[in-house]
């Protein structure tokens, strides 16, 4: 190697003046610094052509900078450099490993051929430490390394920038210079790093913690060994290596990552290490035993046998290793290691000497030794040495030492020192889920116990309580607690205070260990302990008080709501009590009372409870049923009842008569004598009841209190029942009575708190406690909602200050559920209407609903109930309300404004004296009044009396007098006083109009609206309205009454009591159109008024009702249709016509939604919108209708109709009777109906025009059909074209006179697309249409413009249609169609006065029109040339199997050969071939035969049976067959004899004489078959194509023949074989590529075609099949060659539609077979280099043979795949056939699959069938074997023994050709020589058999040293190589080397020899390599074999030993 100051690693490169920006540092990226994409050279390089272009341009020459090569290995220049097909050497990717490429191994720096890729004499390798930094080491390497993965450990590397990268997991920097594209890899940390060829510095751009710079020394010297070796590897590199097997190389030694130590030493604080030591830690087991990957290298772990302990096997061989090697200065803690380490085999060899079972584990051997178990790792397995037997060992006293003490350095906090590595993942007191925190760090939250590990020692810390550092009390190493608390240090001192006790119960079993102790019972006796838990200390700390040095524990066991099921401070499932189902905490019981009864300074108030205790077994040790609270025993002791929890549940003694008592527990007093009668009671002098009023600061008013002395854990409000909602552990409230419920677990208290307030006091303990009640209320309305409940709270207090000692306390509850409490809920209903009169407030009347159809009070939630006449009412709210309109508070209610009528279901009622059915509401009864109905509600239900005469009243109940004389026919009436009904128009802020309201002296709760009957949207429990009419309905809830109003204002007022209310609607309505929409209904507005005026005494009010829905109010649904088309002119505004559709086949009205009705022509129209239509048309408002403009003809259903006076059948329209009048027809409005108007329509006919009066025609009813026309004169047609901004072409546009109500296209007929209520559109045709309704025109727009203008009046109307069209291609598509515009102008201009304009339809639909789905598939491949555009062959599918034409998706016709095409589409481009437009089509190159159906059709001149396309005639005109396109159907002329021709249609030259008998044949000149190989961008492979000179329409593949798949209408794939097949439609040629590429070229026009995806098809996959490069390149090579075969031996006679009936797919002789078909795999033989299986493949069986290492098959393996293939004919029929190749799996073993011999080898065959076997047939067999030993016997024929000793001589030279010895055979098989020698060793055989001298039996006994299987030659090599070497000697001459053989190379000579043994006969049949055997038995490598004989006279056997096939893969 040079020196480093002269090192250059490219010496013949020179660096460039300039950077090289065009390569990207990563393969990743996609986008170039320049933000152009990248591109791809052939193999895979990314480079920007953009960047790459402009360095070309300022260098001179490239080829001095840049190794770059071509694709055949040329010299690129400047002037055609072509980078998209050339390899940049200086680049390495990871493709460039698998790159085999012979040009690309050709060096032209050196111009010499060289093994790989990179020249190792022109591409130079350096390895050098960094002097200007420290001892970071570097690899320089001599190209640009674009890799995305780290060198080392494949992690996913950090890009800093354009030249840096690194990888964080190993610390290594990779930087690139942009000069000279070398590279330098630094194994550490650098400032800055320097390039070996240009010298340039770069500085370093990562930035790294201090921490990481501190231990970069540590991690290099970690390293040293592996940077040696690669050191090492670089300085042996010669000129025959490989360069980037350096990869390969650095990924084997086992490389420390820095990242792993960074981990450990940052929680080093103050150890002893230094900058000279280096301790490594232990890392390769887990602190936690359910972890599955290490945290260190991320590989799984690996498990003991034993225990199922977890370690890493890769991090223990690393840490071995350092362990054992002579690194100076670091060390290992390997002898902290108890591992108990075995060998899995005894025997091995390999590694070390043979070994005892268990070892030392530095003698470790990464072959066969394994852990065991681990002594110093505890998990959560059991340690059970049961069945392990001679492993056991008892643990070491030396390190196994248990200690306990108190952290000195940080508090008191204890510490349990283990002397092993705790692996646990539960805690160790209460089993919860630990939190790992690092790799030696975790802690239990709920116990605040953390837990650290020592790795140096394997040692654990378990610490209680909180630390900042924790110490190992083996090696006194400091590590630093990462564990944030948000604890109070303070709070921590209390909990350990707590926890004392068992801190010392703790230190008193450690100081009690000895030696007979098991050490791990710490475990079990730690669990056992009673340990307060952080989560229980917590809550019991938020209550905790200190008095003096005591502190004082509250009671934490019992629930505040007794439907808890966990306890909210331990979590724990809560118990209940027997009796009364109260619930408790056991777990926290049990730990209060130990606190309760030992000696710390920790009071307990254990002696407030007043609870019943018994005994569960009376056993342990005796003492009382009924015992104290302190002679609590854990395993005897239940809870019955807690006297001071009260709950739902009653107090039941039934069968608990020894538990009364008749004094209290607590104070011994005297309570009752107790009885199972008499009622469960509370002493009176222990739980006593106050009740007071309070100072709140939140209200105004005090607040009452009620104090209870018992823990009130009732789940329900003490008021309402509802469930309470708890906010704390002591606090719960109701949120629907504003009361809060505090409890003090000091006393067990409860307080009641009637209202809000900021704290509650306890009357026991005088404790304060704050309310946690966030209550989102107005304090002021507190103090009225207080201010209600007055009365109630006086009662409260009341009872409570009549408790005496008698009294049962309990009853309080009873009590306060029978109030009337106003809850606030029905208050906060009430509030938001209450309005403060002076002193005075009033309440609404609430208990209505203002929709009758609601279920539900909105003020309480109760159901509503009903009167007789089903009006809904709310009894609780009622009831309440006459409660209070009868107290005597300064609260007012409307209660005398109701009338309502009342009656009485008892008259016995004992409550209240008899009183009248029909009485005062004042006098309401809770139990025995009814409502019978309020007068004053209106709802759906009338008011019916029939059968309730009592109830009848001749006067008003409010105003006293008489409304009329009641009975049962008379109709209800209302008051005409008290009910009086006033209508106004008031002025509104929002809008300028006057609006209109109707005030109606009663509650309106009906459903649905007064005008449109539909559903009222409810907004407030007062205000409702119709979004259809604009009608708001408010309420006044005082009095009862409601407003109409007709329009929009901000508030309303009650006309009775003046109280205004807000409307609370939000409209998204446009202001003015209000004022448009009041406008056109103000006719309605004055009928209102007219009829509320005309009001007297004798009205029924009620009528109001029916009056105003007859009436025709225009809803705001038809008028925002109207108005959106509304025009203003000057005063006047004008309706258009709304009333009919634009699309004849709609149902409803799409402006008020009813059903359309019909005309006697299927005419839709809108009866209610005309209606209205007419009415304006005919009123004297100042907006005109559009109404002169129809043309309609009406009829009279009654002539007698009384509405008018009698009038002619056909009148105007003007006169319209809603009652008689009807619509006959509208002339203006075309649909899909014809107008017929035969036999009874004779009287409508009119010769006049009906709008100008002129003469149209004679019309009478004589004619046998009347064609109905239009007016010329009033119905032109018109048609122009126009200017558009958005496409170059004028626009067409047919201008019609009438409305087209048309469904479907004027063009194709298919269905329009409705956009608007004037605009359709066909997307097929691209045809718009739309419609003025003023005046009932239509124009119809051929393309695409922005807006249209009506012909007649000139309005505008902006196009509503979005197409997501390419505006390029409508102009395309309009230039198609001119011929059809130009024939529909002429048309046009050739209509006049008696022409009838309903033709145009017909007329139009005749044209061929180019409709653009047809035109899409065209303009995808079409092409411009010049000025002209070619139009491809659309007509015909590419898959004959498709039914429908994938352009117009019309079905497809067939030929009488059933080849299939697209007539319509056919037409169309026989229509424009033959036109005059600049578009030409490619007709010339069709080859089709025609024929005419009808020799006499009158469209055309007389023609030939058989004629040009260009003839076509659409009525007579039918293709016969299609020359071109080949399908599934054969071609067969029987009885077609006229259609046979001798010459071709196309060039004219003969073909053939064409006869019946004869195959039809194609041209051989104009169809001629090609073929060529051609590169992929795809694949690696180089792609066959061949090229067919006819459309191959064929569904099936042409080498397998399955079906094949489309991908689009000229691309289809096979995806077994896989190919491509690719159509020209241009030239009607087929490509069918046998793999895949981007694109295909059509061979004819040269046009090229891109690929369509295939997304099933991973092309990684279809390029490499096997996984071998050469493997796949052979089963390519088979595939081709048939194709090839066959191609090459088509001449002038051949028939080029053969290929069809060639069976490719059986001449493929091997193909690759994937290894999942084969099943039933099982083993049959084996031999030295192999294996023979017998398998099934698709249920045949066959022999599989798998070879020895033939993971990577050299090429022996593949000569004999060769050979194999050469031999597959027929003739070769006594060899095993081959069908193919695969690999094992499992393995990754190559295998054959052969046809398998059911009869066995021919040895067995010969056995078996001795006797059959006649010499003719053995002669036979012996022709087609061309090698064999066998052993001359008795029986052989003379000429047979000559051949078979001439074929033994040793001098090859003087053998018998292989050609002579087949000619022997053929004689002797046929005997045409020698016959009668051959007769008379058949007599011999047969005499042999016959003395059992020959046959299977003495076959069978073969020599004892015989051989006939393959083995390995070891044994023989060994005693050959002792045999004298005189006795055998090798010739030069036929001395070859192994690689130089190849079996193609049939000149050399043959390489067998003969190796004779005189000692012993022996024959051996083998194929081992003998290289090695050769040169141990002679050195000189030459070989010299001699005949010789033996001693005895007998023939020596002779062994033959061949390496002409691959020795490792023969048997």
């Amino acid at each position: 190697m040079n020196s480093k100051s002269s090192f250059d690693p490219t010496p013949r490169l020179i660096s460039s003046p300039i950077q090289i920006l065009f390569f990207p540092f990563s393969l990743d990226e996609e986008f170039c610094d320049c933000g152009n994409v990248y591109s791809n050279t052939c193999l895979f390089q990314k480079y920007c052509k953009n960047c790459s272009s402009e360095y070309i341009k300022k260098i001179t020459n490239f080829n001095a900078y840049l190794d770059i090569y071509d694709g055949n290995g040329k010299h690129l220049h400047a002037q055609n450099i072509t980078l998209e097909n050339s390899h940049f050497k200086q680049i390495v990717t990871k493709d460039t490993f698998d790159i085999r490429n012979k040009y690309l191994n050709y060096c032209k720096l050196c111009c010499n051929e060289r093994s790989a890729i990179n020249c190792s004499v022109c591409y130079l390798i350096f390895f050098t430490w960094i002097e200007f930094t420290s001892t970071s080491s570097v690899l320089h390497l001599p190209w640009w390394d674009t890799h995305n993965q780290c060198i080392v450990c494949d992690s996913e590397l950090e890009f800093k920038s354009n030249c840096q990268k690194w990888c964080s997991n190993c610390f290594i920097i990779y930087t690139g210079c942009r000069y000279c594209l070398t590279t330098n890899i630094i194994f550490g940390i650098t400032e800055k790093s320097q390039c070996m060829k240009c010298k340039r510095l770069s500085l370093i751009d990562i930035n790294m913690s201090s921490d990481v710079k501190k231990i970069k020394e540590y991690f290099l010297k970690l390293n040293t060994h592996n940077f040696n070796q690669i050191a090492n590897y670089v300085n042996n590199i010669d000129e025959n290596s490989n360069l980037l097997e350096i990869y390969s190389f650095i990924k084997k030694p086992n490389y420390f990552p820095l990242s792993v130590l960074c981990s450990h030493i940052a929680n080093l604080a103050g150890n002893n290490e230094n900058s000279l030591n280096l301790t490594i830690p232990i890392m390769f087991i887990p602190f936690r035993s359910d972890e599955y990957q290490c945290y260190c290298c991320k590989k799984i772990y690996s498990e003991t046998p034993f225990f199922k302990q977890q370690y890493c096997k890769d991090c223990l061989q690393w840490y071995i290793k350092y362990a054992i090697s002579n690194i100076d200065s670091i060390k290992t803690a390997i002898g902290n290691l108890d591992a108990y380490a075995c060998t899995t085999n005894t025997v091995c060899n390999t590694k070390h000497k043979q070994r005892n079972s268990d070892f030392c584990i530095q003698e470790w051997c990464e072959n066969c030794s394994e852990i065991s178990y681990f002594k110093r790792i505890i998990i959560n397995q059991q340690l059970d040495f049961e069945n392990i037997g001679q492993i056991f060992e008892k643990n070491c006293s030396v390190y196994s030492i248990v200690s306990f003490t108190w952290m000195e350095f940080t508090s008191t906090s204890p510490v349990l020192h283990l002397p092993w590595w705790d692996t646990h993942n539960q805690c160790i007191v209460c089993d919860s889920r630990l939190e790992f925190k690092s790799d030696c760090q975790k802690w239990c939250s709920n116990c605040f116990i953390i837990y650290t590990g020592c790795r140096y020692c394997l040692t654990t810390n378990i610490i209680f309580g909180n630390a900042e550092k924790s110490q190992c009390m083996k090696c006194k190493r400091l590590s630093w607690i990462d564990i944030n608390m948000p604890l109070d240090m303070k709070n921590i001192e209390y909990f350990l205070k707590f926890s004392t006790y068992n801190f010392n119960q703790i230190a008193n079993f450690v100081n009690n260990i000895d030696k007979n102790s098991n050490l791990l019972e710490i475990y079990s006796f730690i669990k056992k302990l009673r340990y307060l838990n952080f989560k229980i200390y917590s809550q019991i700390i938020v209550n905790l008080e200190n008095n003096g040095d005591y502190l004082t524990i509250p009671f934490i066991f019992i629930p505040f709501k007794n439907d808890e099921d966990q306890c909210y401070c331990c979590e724990n499932i809560y118990s209940e009590t027997p009796v009364l189902k109260q619930k408790y905490c056991k777990h926290c019981l049990y730990w209060c009372i130990n606190y309760a009864t030992n000696n710390l300074n920790i009071k307990f108030v254990i002696d407030n409870l007043d609870v019943c205790i018994r005994t569960t077994n009376t056993n342990c040790e005796p003492i009382n049923l009924d015992l104290c609270i302190r002679g609590w025993c854990e395993y005897c002791s239940e809870i019955l009842y807690f006297k001071q929890m009260v709950i739902k549940q009653p107090f039941g003694f039934d069968i608990l008569n020894y538990f009364y008592e008749e004094t209290c527990r607590l104070c011994k007093k005297l309570m009752y004598k107790q009885n199972v009668q008499e009622t469960f009671k509370l002493c009176s002098n222990c739980y006593s009841i106050s009740f007071e009023f309070i100072e709140s600061t939140l209200a105004k008013n005090h607040i009452p209190i009620l104090h209870l002395q018992w823990w009130d854990a009732d789940n329900k409000c003490i008021m309402c029942n509802l469930e309470l909602k708890l906010k704390t552990d002591y606090q719960k409230w109701c949120s629907n009575c504003i009361i809060i419920y505090t409890g003090c677990r000091y006393c067990l208290t409860t307080n009641i708190i009637f209202g809000i307030t900021e704290k509650s006091q306890c009357m026991k303990c005088k404790r304060l406690s704050w309310i946690d009640i966030n209550m989102p209320l107005d304090m002021k309305n507190i103090e009225y909602f207080l201010k209600f409940n007055t009365h109630n709270f006086n009662q409260i207090a009341n009872f409570v200050n009549n408790i005496d000692t008698t009294s049962n306390l309990l009853e309080i509850y009873s009590f306060i559920k029978k109030l009337s409490y106003l809850n606030f809920k029905i208050y906060s209903q009430i509030i938001a209407n209450l309005e403060n009169n002076g002193v005075h407030s009033t309440i609404p009347n609430m208990f209505i609903p203002f929709k009758n159809e609601e279920d539900r009070c909105y003020c309480c939630e109760n159901t509503y109930s009903e009167t007789l006449f089903k009006q809904k009412y709310c009894k609780y709210c009622l009831y309440w309300y006459i409660n209070y309109a009868t107290c005597s508070l300064s609260i007012k209610c409307a209660i005398d404004n109701l009338d309502v009528c009342i009656r009485t279901t008892n008259t016995n009622c004992d409550k209240h004296e008899p009183k009248n059915l029909d009485f005062c509401i004042q006098e309401w009864c809770e139990n025995c009044s009814e409502i019978l109905y309020f007068k004053q509600i209106v709802t759906n239900q009338q008011f019916d009396f029939s059968n309730m005469n009592y109830f009848y009243k001749e006067s008003c109940r409010l105003c006293k007098k008489s409304i009329y004389e009641q009975n049962v026919q008379e109709t209800f009436k209302l008051c005409f006083n008290c009910y009086s009904i006033s209508f106004e128009f008031i002025e509104s802020t929002l809008v300028k109009n006057h609006i209109p309201i109707l005030h109606l002296q009663w509650w309106d709760a009906y459903d649905r609206c007064i005008m449109c009957n539909l559903k009222l949207k409810l907004k407030t429990d007062y205000q409702k309205w119709c979004s259809n009419c604009i009608i708001i309905y408010t309420g006044c809830r005082y009095c009862l009454t409601t407003n109409i109003i007709f329009g929009i204002i901000e508030k309303t007022q009650c006309m009775k009591c003046k109280r205004l209310s807000w409307i609370d609607i939000n409209m998204p309505l446009d202001m003015k159109n209000i004022e448009y929409f009041l406008k056109f209904n103000t006719h309605n507005f004055n009928q209102i008024a007219n009829f509320v005026n005309n009001i007297d005494k004798t009205s029924n009010l009620l009528e109001i009702y029916s009056f105003i829905k007859k009436l025709s109010y225009l809803n705001f649904k038809i008028y925002s249709q109207i108005i959106a088309n509304l025009e203003n002119n000057g005063v006047h505004s004008t309706i258009p016509n709304m009333f009919i559709p634009f699309k004849n086949e709609e149902d409803r009205c799409y402006c008020c939604e009813n059903t359309y009705s019909e005309t006697l022509f299927k005419q839709k129209y809108c009866k209610y919108c005309l209606y209205w239509y007419i009415n304006y048309a005919t009123c004297s408002l100042s907006i005109k209708c559009a109404i002169d403009n129809l043309d309609v003809c009406i009829r009279t259903t009654s002539t007698n109709c009384d509405k008018h006076e009698p009038k002619n059948l056909d009148f105007c329209i003007q006169e319209w009777c809603e009652n008689c009048s009807e619509i006959l027809y509208f002339k203006q409005i075309v649909t899909n109906q014809q107008f017929d108007f035969s036999n009874d329509l004779d009287h409508f006919y009119e010769e006049t025009c009906r709008l100008c009066k002129k003469l149209m025609y004679k019309q009478n009813v004589q004619d046998d059909f009347f064609e109905f026309k239009l007016c010329f004169n009033c119905y032109p047609i018109s048609f122009e074209f126009i200017e558009s901004t958005l496409v170059k072409n004028h626009i067409p546009i047919l201008h019609l006179q009438w409305w087209d109500a048309y469904d479907r296209c004027i063009m194709c007929n298919l269905k329009l697309k409705l956009k608007t209520d004037y605009q359709k559109w066909c997307s097929n045709c691209i045809i718009i249409y739309t419609g003025c309704r003023y005046c009932l025109t239509t124009n119809i727009i051929f393309g695409i413009i922005e807006k249209t203008q009506c012909m007649k009046c000139k309005r505008l109307s902006w196009i509503d249609i979005n197409m997501p069209l390419d505006m390029k291609n409508i102009e395309y598509f309009l230039k198609f169609n001119t011929h059809n515009f130009n024939q529909i102008a002429n048309f046009v201009n050739n209509i006049d006065k008696t022409s009838n304009l309903l033709e145009i339809y017909s007329f139009i639909k005749k044209l061929s029109y180019l409709n653009f789905k047809i035109y899409s598939q065209i303009i995808a491949n079409l092409e411009n040339n010049g000025v002209h555009s070619t139009i491809p062959n659309m007509f015909i599918p590419f898959k004959n199997e498709a039914d429908r034409c994938y352009c117009c998706e019309n079905t497809y016709s067939e030929t009488l050969f059933k080849q299939k095409y697209c007539k319509y589409c056919l037409y169309w481009y026989i229509n424009y071939a033959t036109c005059s437009l600049n578009i030409k089509c490619v007709i010339d190159n069709l080859d089709i035969c025609i024929r005419t159906t009808n020799t006499n059709c009158d469209k055309h001149e007389p023609k030939n049976l058989d004629f040009c396309i260009q003839e076509w005639c659409e009525n007579c005109s039918e293709i016969l067959y299609f020359k071109q396109i080949v399908t599934n159907q054969q071609f067969d002329f029987s009885n077609m004899n006229y259609f046979y021709k001798e010459n071709c249609r196309l060039c004219k030259k003969s073909i053939y004489k064409q006869n019946v008998q004869e195959t039809f044949k194609l041209c051989f000149n104009c169809y001629s078959i090609s073929f060529e190989f051609i590169e992929s961008t795809l694949v690696k492979n180089r792609i066959l194509i061949l090229y067919l000179p006819w459309w191959d329409a064929y569904d099936k593949c042409i080498i397998c023949h399955q079906p094949l798949e489309s991908k689009s209408n000229c691309q289809k794939y096979c995806s077994n074989c896989p190919m491509v097949y690719t159509g020209c439609r241009f030239c009607l040629t087929t490509n069918i590529i046998f793999g895949y590429i981007n694109q295909s070229q059509c061979k004819r026009c040269k046009r090229i075609e891109r690929i369509a995806s295939i997304d099933t098809i991973d092309f990684s996959t279809v390029s490499d099949v096997s996984g071998n490069y050469n493997i796949d390149e052979f089963l390519n090579f088979t595939k081709f060659n048939v194709v090839y075969d066959y191609v090459n031996n088509i001449n002038k006679n051949s028939n080029p539609l053969n290929i069809y009936k060639n069976n490719f797919a059986s001449k493929l002789k091997i193909e690759w077979i994937p290894y999942y078909r084969i099943t039933n795999l099982k083993e049959i033989a084996e031999g030295g280099y192999g294996k023979i299986y017998k398998a099934s493949i698709n249920g045949s069986i066959v022999a599989i043979k798998e070879f020895l290492n033939s993971q990577d098959p050299s090429k022996y393996f593949l000569n004999e795949i060769k050979s194999l293939y050469k031999c597959y004919d027929n003739k070769f029929e006594y060899i095993i056939k081959c069908h193919g190749i695969t690999k094992n799996l499992m393995t990754n073993k190559f295998m054959f699959i052969m046809k398998y011999a059911n009869g066995g080898d021919l040895h067995n065959y010969l056995q078996e069938n001795f006797t059959k076997i006649t010499w003719k047939k053995k002669m036979h067999i012996l022709w087609r074997i061309s090698d064999g030993r066998p052993e001359i016997t008795d029986d052989t024929p003379e000429d047979f023994i000559n051949l078979i000793k001439k074929c033994w001589n040793p001098d090859p030279r003087k053998r018998p050709s292989a050609k002579k010895i087949c000619e022997s055979f053929d004689l002797w098989a046929n005997m045409e020589k020698d016959v009668n020698q051959f007769n008379q060793a058949e007599e011999i055989r047969l005499e042999l058999i016959q003395s059992k001298l020959l046959g299977p039996e003495s076959i069978g006994k073969s020599h004892s040293k015989a051989i006939y299987t393959s083995r390995p030659l070891s044994s023989f090599i060994s005693k050959s190589s002792s045999t004298n070497a005189s006795m055998i000697s090798f010739k030069q001459e036929y001395v070859t080397k192994e690689y130089e053989f190849d079996i193609n190379d049939i000149q050399r000579p043959s390489r067998d020899f003969i190796i004779e043994n005189s000692n012993s006969q022996q024959v051996i049949y083998t194929s081992k390599p003998l290289s090695k055997l050769i040169s141990e038995i002679n050195p000189s490598g030459k070989r010299n074999i001699e005949d010789e004989t033996q001693a005895n006279g007998v023939d020596s056997k002779h062994v033959k030993i061949s390496d002409e096939i691959n020795p490792e893969s023969q048997e």
